[in-house]
């Protein structure tokens, strides 16, 4: 049981009355108190972000921002379920609450400059087994060169670190030049950007 409560662990109880997602929403910018969320299934869920019955009072970017926050919070509260049942990791609501406040940001995208190579890096995990792999398109996106290896990382960072370097590293195998390596990781694109460590 995620919270410790002797109630079943179904949807009901893991969407609207655990008091660790109680918590998580009450603390947020929404400031949800419990008698908001009463959810018996994730659709039910998902069309309550999609049409809050308040979105009449939200802009469209609030509407799109509310969508992203609860999508996140609800797939880190899975995760660190899992985590909980599977591998006996237990809650740190703190880390937990910190992890999901500063989970929206806004981000400005941008294309690579004409005539590069574009690398798309990632990480994949499955229970013990951990995976990295890169493909890379040409100016005019046909697929170029692709990789992939097994793993061993004691965290996501270092899975989505150790793609970069995988992709890297068969660039210069493979003499590609005027390269732009791409990650869907936030924290990693932060740190490359600051030439920084987050931790």
């Amino acid at each position: 049981m995620f919270c410790g409560q002797s109630a079943g662990d179904d949807a009901n109880h893991f969407l609207s009355i655990c008091t660790v997602t109680q918590h998580l929403w009450f603390a947020s910018q929404w400031n949800f108190c419990s008698s908001a969320l009463n959810f018996s299934s994730g659709r039910e869920l998902v069309l309550w972000l999609h049409k809050p019955s308040f979105r009449h009072l939200l802009s469209k970017e609030e509407s799109q921002e509310f969508f992203l926050y609860g999508t996140l919070l609800y797939h880190k509260l899975w995760m660190m379920r899992n985590d909980m049942y599977h591998h006996g990791t237990p809650l740190d609501l703190t880390k937990l609450q910190k992890q999901e406040l500063g989970s929206v940001e806004k981000v400005r995208w941008g294309l690579p400059r004409p005539g590069r190579i574009k690398g798309f890096v990632d990480f994949a995990k499955s229970d013990e087994d951990g995976a990295v792999a890169a493909v890379f398109f040409d100016p005019s996106d046909s697929v170029m060169a692709f990789g992939a290896k097994k793993v061993s990382v004691s965290s996501v960072f270092q899975g989505e670190l150790e793609a970069m370097r995988f992709g890297v590293d068969l660039a210069a195998r493979l003499h590609l030049g005027s390269l732009c390596i791409l990650s869907d990781n936030l924290h990693l694109v932060q740190s490359v950007k600051a030439m920084s460590y987050p931790f």
